[in-house]
């Protein structure tokens, strides 16, 4: 008998000890809140294609200059080694910031240029494609380590959980444009301004290492945290094949504007 009570006294001392880890790192969560919201305005540069009809018009550009422009965002967003060593110089918050401040800035030279009908060559918009690209991947070099950091136990779903926002950020401004903004693609490129800077600031405040965090070991954490990420999985899953019904939509549709707002939200 008092094995049996010592056994499950010991349980339940274990069980508290669980909910009080869980409740000790509970800002965990917000802070992959904070950091999806950075990483949905990370991948920008993926709807070239929706701003390169107008960068074309208003700038004169004929197809081969259009390339050269949208390929130097691509690899303004693929090249940061440098960007790695200014993270473990100075640390997730002023990567952050730097990031929004090189991708807000970008897209704001980008509104500044279209906005006023500055007689650009293909270099200058080049160099500005590739600033927000560069922006766009310092802020995703930012959140990525600090979310595996965080979540030592599940770096892979955490850091998986990221990137689908990245992925998605593209889409997801797509699917508000043609809501509420279409056809007027020089006030998008001001709100996707306004977008990144609001998203950057949240980062900023919230994205950061957690102290102490050494990981939950015992299966009862490690099992609330799995059910916790595979939720918010599923609603990924279903934002995405929302995306693509919409798009599928408007391709097949003649849809009215209102009807657009409407599916904008």
């Amino acid at each position: 008998k008092f094995s049996s009570s010592s056994r499950f006294g010991h349980e339940h001392h274990r069980r508290s000890l669980d909910r009080e880890m869980l409740l000790r790192h509970g800002n965990r969560w917000l802070v992959l809140a904070a950091a999806v919201l950075v990483e949905q305005v990370g991948g920008f540069m993926y709807m070239f294609g929706l701003l390169s009809e107008t960068i074309k018009d208003v700038f004169h550009l004929d197809q081969s200059s259009l390339d050269i422009v949208g390929s130097s965002g691509t690899v303004g967003s693929q090249v940061g080694i440098h960007v790695g060593f200014i993270y473990d110089a100075f640390g997730t918050k002023f990567t952050l910031g730097l990031g929004g401040l090189l991708s807000s800035g970008g897209f704001l030279l980008l509104w500044l240029a279209m906005h006023f009908a500055w007689k650009l060559t293909t270099a200058p918009l080049a160099a500005i494609t590739f600033m927000y690209g560069q922006g766009q991947l310092t802020t995703d070099v930012a959140v990525i380590p600090t979310l595996a950091a965080v979540f030592p136990n599940h770096r892979g779903t955490a850091v998986g959980m990221g990137k689908a926002f990245v992925g998605l950020s593209g889409s997801l401004a797509a699917a508000f444009y043609n809501g509420f903004v279409y056809p007027d693609i020089v006030s998008f490129i001001l709100l996707l301004v306004v977008w990144i800077i609001a998203a950057c600031v949240i980062g900023v405040l919230f994205v950061e290492r957690c102290a102490g965090v050494q990981g939950l070991a015992s299966p009862l954490a490690n099992d609330v945290v799995r059910r916790q990420f595979m939720i918010g999985f599923a609603i990924v899953y279903a934002m995405c094949a929302l995306l693509l019904a919409i798009a599928l939509w408007e391709h097949l549709v003649d849809l009215s504007n209102g009807f657009r707002s409407g599916l904008g939200v």
